[in-house]
């Protein structure tokens, strides 16, 4: 239930969001240029694979990703607005891009791949304390050197 009303907010209110994001409002520009810096440093390492949970429409973290494309890119969100969008922004990624509507929880937990890099931008922010308790376990999706980035 909490994921279809989730979803359903989330839909109504994207158009505001964007706004808000457009105008830098909560440091985007700012916050995304260091997690350039981060995927950069980890695509030094080598071929990696990205699960972005809660990933919106990926605007910013196209942009942070043309540093150093992964592999492989999974998005995972509620909105399928925002996944629309995602698939413009991610178009010309030079990566296998999949993108998924689900609930991040659900995704985290189900996935059966090990990943290089988990992701999530101000998403953690709306789960229970619960959730995040949940959410934390996504640790086990990790590869052995494996990095969780959370931003906002």
């Amino acid at each position: 239930m909490r994921s279809i009303e989730s979803a359903s907010i989330f839909s109504r209110s994207w158009s505001l969001y964007d706004l808000i994001v457009e105008n830098n409002y909560l440091c985007h520009s700012e916050i995304y240029t260091a997690v350039g810096a981060i995927i950069k440093s980890r695509g030094v390492l080598g071929e990696y694979r990205l699960l972005d949970l809660g990933c919106g429409n990926a605007r910013y973290l196209a942009r942070s990703l043309e540093q150093a494309p992964p592999a492989l890119y999974e998005g995972v969100d509620l909105s399928l607005t925002a996944l629309d969008e995602a698939r413009i922004y991610l178009k010309d990624m030079n990566c296998k891009v999949i993108l998924t509507h689900s609930d991040l929880l659900q995704a985290v937990e189900a996935t059966e791949k090990k990943w290089d890099m988990v992701f999530t931008g101000f998403a953690v922010h709306h789960l229970s304390l619960q959730e995040k308790e949940r959410f934390f376990l996504c640790c086990r999706a990790l590869s052995f050197a494996g990095w969780l980035v959370i931003d906002g």
